[in-house]
Formats: C-alpha cells, structure tokens, sequence
C-alpha cells in the first residue's frame, strides 16, 4: 500500500494512512502507552517517535523511516487486528 519511502517531513494521504494505523495498533498492543497519534498527514516529530516505538517494538531497523518493511509490518499487524473485529 506505500508507492514511496515516507519520513520526517514527508506529507500525504499515505502518511495519514501510516498515522492512523500506527494510532490503532498502539491501542491494541501498547507500545507506546498513554500516547495518541493525530492523523494529520504531516510527518513530524511525534509521528517520527511512534515509527521509532513501533520498529522497536516490532524488532525492525530502528531509523524512524518507513520503508517497504516497516510499512509491510505495520499492515501485516492491522490485518492482525482486523479480522479479530
């Protein structure tokens, strides 16, 4: 679902895309406790912590960018999350 590598700076609907699945995976898994994403579209420095958080969290390159593998994951987890609902 991402056509492009997306980091601080970077601005779109992809970004807003990435920012609320971020937001709703950190509900369910809690990576980043007592935190919320907006879904603003602009990659600052508060989207850039919860990319930190999650590729920590889920044990990838830790760079606060999404590339292919960050965003793959990130989506393999929403998926996840997704059809439990």
């Amino acid at each position: 679902y991402l056509k492009r590598i997306v980091r601080k700076g970077s601005e779109g609907k992809d970004v807003k895309m990435i920012q609320q699945r971020l937001d709703t995976l950190n509900t369910y898994y809690n990576y980043y406790p007592n935190q919320t994403l907006e879904d603003n579209g602009k990659f600052g420095r508060k989207t850039h912590s919860f990319v930190v958080r999650f590729q920590i969290w889920a044990d990838l390159c830790t760079d606060g960018w999404v590339d292919k593998a960050t965003a793959d994951t990130i989506e393999d987890f929403f998926q996840a999350i997704a059809q439990t609902y």
